[in-house]
C-alpha cells in the first residue's frame, strides 16, 4: 500500500481532477519547468517536451545548482565544492559538465551562460509545481465519486 499516493493522483489526473496540496517551504517542488523543460528532482530527471533527456548524476547537480539560484553568477569554486564535495577535481571537469548540460539543451543553450573570469549564471525562468500538478493542469474543485476498493 505504499504505493497509494501515486495511485492517487493518477486516478484523479484520469478524471480531470486534482488534490489541493500544501507543500512546506522547505520540500523540494515536485516539478521544476523551464519553457519546454521539465526538472524532476525526486526522480534526478531531465525531460524536453515529455520525453526524458539523458542526463549524467554531476550534470544535474549543476543544473539543480543554477537553477536555485536563478539570475545569480555562481562561481566555479562554489560549484566545484558543491558537485564534488571534498574531491580534488580540476576545471575542466566542471566545464565538461557545463557542455553536457548546455548539449542536453540544444536549442536552448543559452539558458547557461559563461560569465568570464566569474563563472555561471542560469538565464531561464523557471516555474515550480507541486505534487500532483502539471503545467497543463488549472487548479479545479475537488468533486469526485469515491475510488473503488482494490
Amino acid at each position: 500500500m505504499r504505493n497509494w499516493p501515486a495511485k492517487l493522483c493518477d486516478f484523479l489526473r484520469q478524471h480531470g481532477l486534482q488534490l489541493p496540496v500544501m507543500v512546506r517551504l522547505s520540500d523540494p517542488p515536485a516539478i521544476i519547468e523551464l519553457g519546454r523543460f521539465s526538472i524532476l528532482p525526486h526522480r534526478r530527471q531531465l525531460l524536453a517536451e515529455g520525453r526524458p533527456i539523458r542526463l549524467g548524476g554531476r550534470a544535474f547537480d549543476l543544473l539543480l545548482a543554477l537553477i536555485e539560484a536563478p539570475g545569480t553568477v555562481l562561481g566555479k569554486d562554489e560549484l566545484l565544492s558543491r558537485i564534488w564535495p571534498g574531491g580534488i577535481v580540476e576545471e575542466n571537469r566542471l566545464q565538461s559538465e557545463i557542455s553536457a548540460l548546455r548539449k542536453a539543451f540544444g536549442a536552448d543553450r543559452d539558458l547557461i551562460q559563461t560569465v568570464s573570469g566569474r563563472g555561471y549564471q542560469f538565464t531561464g525562468e523557471t516555474r515550480k509545481l507541486g505534487a500532483c500538478v502539471s503545467a497543463q493542469q488549472a487548479p479545479v474543485p475537488l468533486t469526485m465519486p469515491a475510488p473503488p476498493f482494490t
